[in-house]
């Protein structure tokens, strides 16, 4: 038996940065989300289109997710739609009609198209076939451009067919102008409290000691999930715990100075991971230009808790690690734990 699979068991803790799915397994690590969930379960009754705004980290897809398991367990239509970053209005559509209905022919919406409102045509066709009188959709990352085309210039199109009840999330912290008219409701995926951080930590890390989790739980206070998760993994990866959770103390102490538009530029940062100033994620979700975000990151660097390294002519800017980089305070080497997975760490973010 390898070490991999000696280590792998019930108790393994499940760490990964990956947004949660449909699963039964997945399901059951779902945390808090309560008050979110009946605020849109109550929109959806009344047949109102929802606007879910989440920090990146908030737990967006997880959150639709675990929407489209009551919603099935309820017997009322829904279809999930993936609407990744790139994707055109056009693209968008072609998605949603074939959810509508999975054998419709919607190929040429794929390709470059004239008109974007001709291909709405797409979705009525698809609604005529599946002949439904109500269809939840839950919209998943729709960025800003597709947003004011879609919902803004064609939500006049989007009106002629009610049966499509739309929960689009989104990083943006609102709808943009004129899609804002478009949604009922805005509901806003505010960070978890410490109860639920711990609570996610129990699900999360079943295996690690309890009473690190409840330090490591204290030592958070209100974030959101993916920041616990990513701290969690420099925990449960270190051989000198007692080191980390004071750095991750520190490390918070520092974020809970920070006046909110810095807040959240580093959780920004935090989710998208190594990258710089002009990166279109950032703009979108912060909703502001390339120089305030440049002057936020140089303001971020001077507070310790960024890094900025140079890349070619980019300036590249990462989250400091709370066990290396934040450091020296605790007087500690890196080398005390092994692979640790860092906020700074390169990876996809979810």
């Amino acid at each position: 038996m390898s070490r991999v699979t000696e280590r792998f068991s019930a108790d393994t803790p499940r760490l990964s940065r990956r947004p949660l799915t449909g699963s039964k397994v997945d399901q059951a690590l779902f945390v808090d989300r309560e008050v979110e969930i009946e605020a849109i379960l109550a929109a959806i009754g009344m047949q109102l289109n929802v606007f879910v705004s989440g920090a990146p980290g908030s737990g967006k897809t997880s959150l639709l997710r675990r929407l489209e398991t009551i919603l099935v367990k309820e017997r009322t239509p829904v279809a999930y739609v993936n609407a990744e970053a790139g994707t055109s209005a056009a693209g968008l559509i072609s998605a949603v009609a074939a959810a509508i209905s999975p054998g419709i022919d919607s190929g040429s919406s794929w390709v470059t198209v004239a008109d974007d409102e001709t291909d709405l045509e797409v979705i009525e066709e698809a609604i005529a076939t599946r002949a439904v009188e109500r269809l939840v959709l839950l919209v998943d990352g729709v960025s800003a451009d597709v947003m004011m085309t879609l919902f803004g210039r064609y939500r006049d199109r989007l009106w002629q067919s009610p049966e499509l009840i739309w929960v689009v999330a989104t990083r943006m912290a609102a709808p943009p102008r004129p899609a804002d008219a478009f949604f009922d409701r805005v509901i806003t995926m505010d960070p978890l409290s410490r109860e639920a951080v711990e609570e996610l930590l129990k699900r999360r890390a079943s295996a690690m000691d309890e009473e690190h989790r409840r330090q490591l739980a204290a030592a958070l206070g209100s974030v959101q999930p993916l920041e616990a998760l990513v701290h969690a993994q420099t925990l449960a990866l270190s051989v000198d715990p007692e080191t980390v959770l004071e750095a991750v103390g520190a490390y918070r102490a520092l974020v809970e100075a920070l006046p909110g538009r810095l807040r959240s530029l580093l959780e920004a940062l935090l989710s998208v991971g190594p990258t710089y100033a002009g990166d279109e994620r950032l703009l979108a979700w912060l909703g502001t230009s390339r120089p305030r975000v440049v002057a936020g990151l140089k303001e971020l660097v001077e507070r310790d808790l960024v890094r900025s390294d140079r890349d070619g002519r980019r300036q590249i800017y990462s989250v400091k690690s709370g066990l290396g980089e934040l450091h020296a305070k605790h007087g500690r080497p890196d080398s005390r734990t092994r692979a640790v997975a860092t906020p700074h760490t390169k990876q996809k973010s979810s």
